[in-house]
C-alpha cells in the first residue's frame, strides 16, 4: 500500500500520524505531497530586481538563475516548511516518508495526478472547512474525492469553539 498524503499546512499532524501508525505493515509507503501555486508575479520582480537583490547565498547569482531554477527554489523552500509537521510526527511513529512538491494551479488536480503518478492506494488530506457546510463543497477536499478515483481519507481540522456550538 502506498498512501499519499496531501497537505497545504493546515493538516493535522498527529491524527494523521496516528492513523497511519494503526494501518502501517511492513512494505507500506507514504508520501507526503505539497501542491505549492507559485507567485510569478513575485519571484518576476524579484528576478528584475536582481542587482540590488542581496542572496542568502553569497555564492549564488540571481541574474543567472533561470526562472524554472526561481520556480524550484520556491516549490521546495516552500513545501519543506508545510510537509515539515507531518514528516516530524511520521518519524516520530518510525514511519519513513519521502516529500513530493509540485507547482500547481490547481491543488486538487495537482494532488490527483501525483497520487496517480505515484501509484498511491490511499489520499489523505484535510479538511479546511466544516465537512457538511455548503462551503465545503468548493475546497480542495472535496474537489479530490470528487476526481480521485483512489479511496481518501478526510481528516478534519480541530474545531473551534464556535464551532462547538453550531
Amino acid at each position: 500500500m502506498h498512501v499519499l498524503i496531501a497537505t497545504a499546512g493546515a493538516l493535522p499532524p498527529q491524527p494523521v500520524a496516528d492513523l497511519l501508525e494503526r494501518i502501517w505493515r511492513p512494505g507500506f509507503k507514504a508520501s507526503v505531497v505539497t501542491a505549492i501555486q507559485v507567485p510569478r508575479e513575485f519571484l518576476d520582480e524579484l528576478n528584475e530586481e536582481a542587482s540590488e537583490w542581496s542572496p542568502l547565498y553569497p555564492d549564488a547569482d540571481p541574474a543567472r538563475s533561470t526562472d524554472g531554477e526561481a520556480v524550484a527554489a520556491y516549490v521546495t523552500e516552500r513545501g519543506h516548511r508545510l510537509a515539515e509537521p507531518i514528516i516530524s510526527a511520521l518519524a516520530a511513529r518510525s514511519i519513513p516518508a519521502q516529500t513530493v512538491f509540485v507547482d500547481g494551479v490547481d491543488a486538487a488536480d495537482a494532488i490527483v495526478a501525483t497520487a496517480e503518478t505515484v501509484g498511491a492506494s490511499l489520499i489523505v488530506l484535510g479538511a479546511t472547512k466544516r465537512l457538511f457546510a455548503e462551503s465545503a463543497w468548493d475546497s480542495i477536499s472535496a474537489k479530490v474525492v470528487d476526481r480521485s478515483r483512489i479511496p481518501t481519507v478526510v481528516v478534519p481540522s480541530a474545531r473551534q469553539e464556535s464551532d462547538e456550538t453550531d
